[in-house]
């Protein structure tokens, strides 16, 4: 019972965060003090604070990417890259569905730079520019957006999440694919048919429309296809395995050369605009309301959150709780659908009660590798499972880490642009459907053989 107590607990706590604009490092906070107390008994106070401290602390690289990534839109902007981009992007989609291009462009940049928050910060930044000059909403678009990068978490070789995913599960990644593919092809299908009704709503700008646009653009910036040398330059240190902080760094830093060397800014100035925010100043009210950007101040409340996240989870972990309250699922499972069914429905929960996909991906994990072989299921179908779920569904849940680091940078919450994420509600609902419907094919098939 106080396991459940505090489940509702922590639910209210972050509602009344959601809904009151108190930041969402209180609401956490508060869930910490209040199912310390309902789970008075199950741990020891300092053990406990000692537990948080070294979780929190153990997940530091996680916030220098956050406060990198910040620095990466300022100076990208600064360095006219971002504005390079929608200029030749403005020319590239004119006459097209802008919103179905979107989530294709996007999901190749994903797949190929192993990360979705860095992909959204730097070429969805860009593309949600474009949009505003086509006059297409920000947060349709921004869905599309997700939708594609978020591709990167569930299939890249090069994503962290992925990487996770396949130790947790003991499958390699060519036979995960294998297994992915099944539910990946019709939701690609579906997303991209969606995107396209969406798309053919809005009409694109036409040829002098984006003539003004980049002469205001090109009056204010340096625009060269040469500058596209950057985002080209990220994306190869991405595919090439370095770390994520490597490729992102480089790429601030070649911004911060960009900017003093091509649009001739200060240097002291353009770091100032890396560190609190960078603010175009065209004279064209809609691009200038674009062209801006938080820096990496913007990006310590993000930070703060995250922290206070990482905390609540570690205590949920150490008291037992993950294990008491969703265990006992695992115990009543008798088919090999069922199995995998409850492994994606936990880390759904999982992934939305911790505010991250670390839970939802390693408890359910352990729990199938644990059960798995008794119904015959293979890593790679586990891996498949998670994918389509715990991992694929955080962005739509507005106290997210995933969906906080976005808010931060574009300025739209995941209650707007959810719903056009499509693909990231469509990858758990056809999974779970798929996995209904082969356990009732297992059911009938045991029914006749009796």
């Amino acid at each position: 019972m106080k396991d459940i107590l505090a489940v509702i607990g922590i639910v209210t706590c972050i509602a009344v965060s959601l809904t009151t604009g108190i930041s969402l490092s209180i609401g956490f906070l508060t869930a910490i003090v209040l199912c310390s107390i309902l789970q008075f008994g199950n741990y020891r106070f300092k053990t406990a604070v000692g537990s948080m401290w070294r979780a929190v602390v153990e997940v530091k690289l996680l916030y220098f990417v956050i406060v990198l990534i910040g620095a990466s839109v300022s100076s990208w902007l600064a360095g006219g890259v971002v504005q390079t981009i929608m200029i030749f992007g403005l020319k590239a989609m004119l006459g097209k569905n802008v919103v179905l291009m979107t989530f294709i462009i996007t999901a190749l940049a994903g797949f190929f730079m192993g990360t979705a928050i860095g992909t959204i910060s730097t070429l969805g930044i860009a593309i949600l520019g474009i949009g505003a000059a086509f006059g297409i909403p920000l947060h349709i678009l921004l869905g599309a957006a997700v939708s594609g990068a978020f591709i990167s978490d569930k299939i890249s070789p090069l994503s962290g999440l992925m990487n996770l995913t396949l130790a947790g599960s003991g499958a390699g990644y060519a036979d995960a694919v294998k297994s992915m593919v099944k539910t990946l092809v019709p939701v690609m299908i579906l997303s991209a048919v969606f995107y396209y009704v969406v798309g053919n709503q809005f009409v694109s700008a036409d040829v002098s429309q984006v003539a003004d646009i980049e002469a205001a653009m090109r009056g204010a910036f340096f625009i060269h296809p040469g500058l596209l040398l950057l985002p080209v330059m990220v994306v190869v240190l991405a595919f090439s395995g370095r770390p994520s902080v490597f490729s992102i760094g480089s790429g601030v830093l070649l911004g911060i050369v960009f900017a003093v060397v091509f649009q001739h800014g200060k240097l002291t100035e353009t770091i100032g605009a890396v560190l609190f925010g960078f603010h175009a100043q065209t004279g064209d009210v809609l691009l200038d309301g674009i062209l801006k950007s938080g820096g990496m101040v913007g990006m310590l409340e993000v930070i703060l959150i995250v922290m206070c996240a990482v905390a609540l989870s570690d205590f949920l972990e150490q008291t037992g709780m993950n294990k008491r309250i969703f265990g006992k699922f695992f115990d009543r499972v008798q088919s090999a659908s069922g199995l995998l069914m409850t492994g994606g429905l936990i880390s759904i929960v999982l992934t939305a009660l911790t505010c991250d996909q670390t839970a939802g991906i390693v408890l359910p994990l352990k729990m199938l590798r644990k059960y798995g072989p008794k119904f015959g299921i293979t890593p790679a179908m586990t891996v498949r499972t998670i994918s389509d779920t715990g991992t694929i569904i955080a962005p739509l849940m507005p106290w997210n880490i995933n969906a906080l680091i976005i808010i931060g940078i574009t300025g739209i919450s995941a209650v707007e642009y959810g719903p056009y994420a499509i693909l990231c509600i469509l990858a758990p609902a056809i999974s779970i459907l798929h996995l209904f419907l082969s356990s009732k094919h297992q059911t009938k098939n045991i029914k006749n053989a009796a």
